[in-house]
């Protein structure tokens, strides 16, 4: 049958009316005839500094733009011209949408190439080295790209790595044009008619990236972790594997006792107070203030050790030029490491820490120690020794035992257990500060003289049982004014004008040094000028009962003008 003229218009009338005139609706029918299966989504409205997504939200969506039509579902989308003409007409606002996966296995890659370590670059390299289409935003860093993969994986975007992800069969992508800021997405590079093929599935391509990677997660299920029991040098003061700090002022015999220590483990010998006996082994010495000749062989002589099995480590020399330096903590962990797999140490001393921490370590960051620490911890724990570090306490105490030692509070973090030798009315005291389990009690031990198989006069420890009663350093106000007073009255009279500058410095309250001097006997007495203060005959030194040099002497609660003694 001929067609009329006015047939032939009405026909040619109606295939315009089917093609859309908005620029998704017409991308969307170029997207049918490469055979991609495509949706109508909620488009932008508003101006240009307003814009709000055309759903019910509006201003509130978290997806402008993004998100379908109302009404619509994932299996809605289709690739028929028709059907995609009517959508487009009735919504000419539409951002355009495609579904991956389909006959042609189209699967996008978004990356982001500035978030990715040169690895996952190189891997992302690969994959775009077959040209394929490349679609981005103007305004963002991401982009992404469309190839061909079987459908293998999981039905939604697939996260590689973090910056870079695979959307396989059944996801939802935002096509060009497609406008969801103030731009459109638009093609930086046109898909090819052929797009190339992704032949790895999305694990092959996530081992791909991880196994390029510099470094890796390793991770356990602890349920495949064996429990062991604590390993101890020293039954509930020293364990195994791990590092322990013992804090206390110059002079209160923390070498003396670790010399002690040290004989006690190349002997086997029975630990302190206990009726366990110590693992045998060698000693690695790192010492910074005494002299191994002169000092450290004397006091280890006078405390019976096996000095064949003591070593002393003080420097490192190059193997290409024999040039010798000193041992660092945060540089040469390797090699104190080597020492102690050659000579079959169980116990390292570090004597003091800061000596050997390493010139670039500031001793007062946290981050600094804990890396320069670290790798003594892991080889303490890889070799199943024990590791002690010494550190001087500090003047202005403040806060927890843990941070009277100087430096940073990442040593007392970093260390499974903490000693601290303190000086009481009945001598010097081992006292527990952190504890892996339950809290020993204290230990008196005095200095007595002895001499060495050398001859030479040294100081040994003899050790005196648990105090009575057992604690722990007491961190309170009132307990530190108490130990204040103490320590500084202990060898005679001193000044209340020195007293209250002293206390000043270390942050002591001068009322609670006051509540102190009362409940612990301190007399007070006016001599010229100044104040003094004393300690009951008792609790001094000297022990010899204070010159009254004809001045009166003032109870507690008596003070002079302008002075609080």
């Amino acid at each position: 049958m001929e067609t009329t003229h006015d047939q032939e218009q009405q026909q040619a009338s109606a295939l315009a009316d089917s093609i859309p005139t908005t620029p998704c609706g017409r991308m969307a029918q170029h997207y049918a005839t490469r055979g991609w299966a495509v949706l109508p989504l909620h488009g932008l409205t508003g101006t240009a500094e307003s814009l709000m997504c055309t759903c019910v939200a509006g201003a509130a969506c978290t997806t402008p733009g993004a998100h379908m039509l109302d009404g619509f579902e994932l299996q809605d989308a289709t690739s028929d011209s028709e059907t995609i003409a009517e959508w487009f007409a009735d919504y000419p606002s539409a951002n355009v949408g495609i579904v991956t996966g389909g006959p042609r296995d189209l699967a996008v890659i978004r990356y982001d190439r500035a978030r990715l370590p040169a690895a996952a670059r190189a891997v992302l390299d690969d994959l775009l080295s077959g040209a394929p289409g490349i679609a981005q935003f103007p305004d963002s860093s991401s982009a992404e790209a469309y190839v061909a993969m079987p459908a293998t994986s999981p039905a939604t975007a697939y996260e590689i790595y973090p910056g870079l992800s695979v959307a396989t069969a059944g996801a939802l992508i935002v096509a060009p044009p497609s406008r969801i800021g103030a731009s459109e997405m638009d093609w930086v590079a046109e898909p090819p008619p052929d797009l190339p093929t992704v032949l790895w599935s999305c694990d092959e391509l996530r081992e791909r990236v991880r196994s390029g990677q510099a470094v890796r997660p390793v991770v356990r299920r602890l349920s495949d972790v064996a429990a062991e029991p604590m390993g101890w040098l020293w039954p509930l003061y020293i364990p195994l594997r791990a590092i322990t700090l013992l804090d206390g002022d110059p002079g209160r015999g923390k070498s003396t006792l670790l010399a002690d220590l040290t004989a006690r483990v190349t002997r086997g010998d029975y630990a302190p107070s206990s009726d366990d006996a110590m693992p045998t082994g060698a000693v690695l010495m790192l010492s910074g203030e005494d002299d191994f000749a002169s000092v450290v062989r004397p006091r280890l002589e006078a405390a019976r050790a096996d000095l064949a099995k003591v070593f002393a480590l003080t420097e490192v020399m190059s193997l290409s030029d024999s040039a010798r330096q000193r041992i660092s903590l945060a540089d040469h962990v390797e090699a104190i490491e080597d020492a102690c797999r050659e000579h079959g140490i169980r116990l390292v001393i570090v004597d003091p820490v800061m000596d050997f921490l390493g010139g670039g370590v500031d001793s007062r960051s946290d981050h600094a120690v804990r890396n320069a620490l670290a790798p003594l911890a892991a080889m303490a724990r890889e070799l199943d020794l024990a590791v002690v570090l010494v550190r001087h306490l500090v003047k202005r105490q403040s806060g927890g035992a843990l941070n009277h030692g100087s430096g940073s509070i990442a040593f007392g973090g970093l260390a499974r257990s903490a000693l601290r030798v303190q000086l009481t009315d009945d001598g010097p005291e081992l006292v527990s500060v952190k504890s892996p389990g339950l809290r020993p009690p204290s230990l008196r031990f005095d200095i007595i003289d002895s001499v060495g198989a050398s001859g030479c006069p040294i100081g040994n420890v003899e050790w005196k049982g648990a105090s009575t009663p057992s604690t722990a350093p007491d961190d309170s106000a009132a307990a530190r004014a108490e130990a204040f007073l103490r320590r500084h009255l202990e060898a005679g009279q001193v000044s209340a004008t020195e007293l209250q500058k002293e206390a000043k410095a270390q942050d002591i309250g001068w009322r609670k040094v006051e509540e102190a001097k009362s409940a612990i006997g301190v007399t007070s007495r006016r001599h010229g000028k100044t104040w003094v203060w004393s300690l009951p005959a008792q609790g001094r030194k000297d022990a010899a009962p204070l010159e009254q040099d004809g001045l009166a002497v003032f109870e507690d609660g008596d003070s002079e003008e302008g002075c609080q003694p």
